[in-house]
């Protein structure tokens, strides 16, 4: 049975693991006495029957103090960190291998590692409680990083020997305020607020207007985003980021560029005229006019970029449930729909995807244009995720299908949602805009396409399977559930094949349910116990719906907010990853609900 020491050096806590008490007694001693000889400068490593690793801890723009402690998780647990958060005392976690605690900046030295690989992962509590808060970023994090790795590389551990120069920095991203913020623009401007629980950004007036309103108000946020988000998270490289990406973006996003240039220099210029300005301390430099169109390509980045070039990475996780008819004739519902959606996936270590997500409320100067909410991140100047003010609902699923690069004329999605949710009030309106406009898709993506059904004539849903080749709707009774009354989508392609099969990689096209369709199995399993029960679907049926989706042997811990929107009552709800009472899955926390109108006063 394995033995663990813990001591006190220098003002560090440490912890060794041995087989044997006695041998840890002995090896106790020995590695008191490397320590000493490494403090000293100098180190003879020769006698350690384990291996350590060893570097200086640093802090960058940190508010508040507190104890720092330094963490070495084996290299097949990395995934398990989010989980180790969750714990009252991460470093004591089953996934932990070995820590050290100490109360302030330096050098730290984690002994009695056995060979392997791990990775060095660190956080300042400063709530004094052992555990890391991440609500408004109050405890910062950090973890060993490489120039060509900035994600979460690994260190060699080789018995009798310490692996020095590991350095770790903590960060503090910069949260939204709690008080009310505005700025006008023009004859538009905006507000910045929280309400019932979330930020929301309600801007309005041209579009660049609204562009620099959200520049001002979310500056801080938009560093942070790209920094630790796009450059950190995705990229994982400054080398890529600028070498790979952001020509990429220049070559192909003329659709972006063609239509958006002008909104993207708004939204610049209110970040300049902002205190935070637009320096980034990941690239040195200031941000321009490229870098703005890299974040509003977010998925063109995340979702086939990265895909094609990384075959190792997750695969896209999100799920859509609607019904509507009579699978809600209930006293709640009365037979309208109600749209279901789990976004998973994007989940930074540092939690900006959860303390920066954006209600943001677009109302445009002129009554031709439908207003609409996305919920989006600091940047975007589209809809992540949106409804406008017919109900219209369009809800993100990313496949794995590759670009079509000799294209130069591409859209993200969220600017093609934006345009859609402005000019559309029905799933068939949104289809015809979708093959009439000139832009070019940025790869494989489903879409679930709401409306309302009390007062429609077609279809009140549909899922629109496309890339950048073609596409084709699937209507409700194209696979299971066979019902006229509720659809479901994921990411796997169920009806369209490809225009072009070789852009399709292995799995993004399933000809029926398959047993590795982990997250729609589950729902339908939860909706058949519901069907044999006689229970119809409230918003708490749906919300068991969400969660089961959210929780399976393969998937979970991986849900940063889940959304319901109600088209034919013009409400809608939202609920985030829970970083108070460290509840991973968004839809097992408190949900807030609001009328359409709400976030536009």
């Amino acid at each position: 049975m394995t033995k663990t020491i813990s001591l006190t050096i220098f003002g560090g806590d440490m912890k060794i693991k041995c087989r044997h008490y006695f041998q840890a007694v002995v090896l106790l001693l020995a590695l008191m006495a490397s320590v000493l000889s490494l403090f000293s400068g100098c180190s003879d490593s020769t006698g350690l029957a384990t291996g350590a690793i060893s570097g200086n801890i640093s802090a960058y723009a940190i508010c508040g103090q507190g104890d720092i402690y330094v963490v070495a998780v084996k290299a097949e647990n990395r995934g398990r960190i989010r989980n180790m958060e969750t714990e009252a005392y991460p470093y004591l976690s089953q996934y932990a291998a070995g820590y050290q605690k100490f109360t302030g900046q330096g050098s730290y030295t984690i002994l009695g590692l056995m060979p392997g690989q791990y990775a060095v992962w660190a956080y300042m509590d400063t709530g004094g409680d052992g555990g890391v808060n991440h609500y408004d970023f109050a405890d910062p994090v950090g973890w060993y990083q490489t120039s060509a790795n900035l994600k979460l590389p690994t260190v060699t551990v080789t018995d009798g020997e310490i692996t020095g120069n590991k350095d770790v920095v903590l960060y503090q991203p910069v949260p939204f305020s709690h008080k009310e913020q505005s700025v006008a623009s023009g004859n538009g401007g905006g507000t910045l607020k929280k309400l019932n629980g979330n930020h929301v950004l309600h801007i309005w007036g041209t579009p660049e207007e609204r562009a620099y309103v959200a520049g001002f108000l979310c500056a801080a946020q938009i560093l942070d985003w790209l920094n630790f988000v796009v450059i950190e998270h995705y990229c994982k490289s400054t080398d890529f980021y600028e070498n790979v990406f952001i020509p990429l973006v220049r070559t192909q996003m003329g659709g972006l560029y063609d239509g958006y240039s002008r909104e993207l220099d708004a939204l610049l210029t209110g970040m300049n005229a902002s205190t935070a300005g637009t320096f980034s301390f990941r690239l040195n430099r200031n941000l321009n006019r490229d870098d703005l169109a890299g974040i509003n390509s977010f998925y063109f980045l995340a979702n086939t970029i990265i895909f094609k070039l990384s075959p190792d990475i997750q695969k896209p996780s999100c799920s859509s449930a609607v019904f509507w008819g009579d699978k809600t004739a209930n006293t709640e519902l009365n037979g309208g729909l109600i749209h279901g959606k789990n976004m998973d996936g994007e989940n930074d270590y540092r939690k900006i995807t959860v303390n920066d997500l954006l209600i943001v409320a677009v109302e445009p100067e002129s009554s031709k244009t439908l207003a609409f909410i996305g919920i989006n991140w600091p940047g975007f100047i589209g809809a992540d995720m949106g409804m406008n003010e017919s109900g219209l609902v369009l809800a993100p699923h990313s496949v794995l299908s590759h670009p079509d690069l000799e294209k130069t004329n591409m859209l993200g999605y969220d600017l093609l949602y934006r345009e859609t949710l402005e000019t559309s009030t029905t799933p068939q309106e949104a289809w015809t805009y979708w093959t009439t406009t000139s832009t070019t898709r940025t790869g494989g993506f489903n879409t679930a396409v709401s409306g309302k059904y009390l007062t429609s004539a077609n279809d009140p849903s549909l899922t629109f399977e496309v890339d950048s080749y073609g596409g084709e709707t699937r209507n409700p009774v194209f696979i299971t559930p066979l019902s006229q009354y509720d659809i479901f989508t994921t990411n796997t392609f169920f009806k369209y094949q490809g225009a072009n099969p070789e852009a399709l990689r292995p799995g993004s096209y399933h000809a029926d349910i398959e047993p590795d369709n982990y997250r729609y199995n589950a729902m339908l399993k939860k909706i058949n116990t519901f069907e044999s029960e006689a229970q119809t679907i409230q918003t708490e049926q749906m919300v068991e719906i969400l969660q089961a989706a959210s929780r399976t042997k393969q998937y979970s811990g991986i849900t940063e907010y889940t959304f319901i929107g109600y088209p034919d009552s013009g409400t809608f709800a939202l609920a985030k990853e829970d970083l108070v009472n460290k509840i991973l899955e968004a839809p097992y926390a408190t949900f807030s609900t609001y009328k359409f109108i709400e976030v536009f006063q």
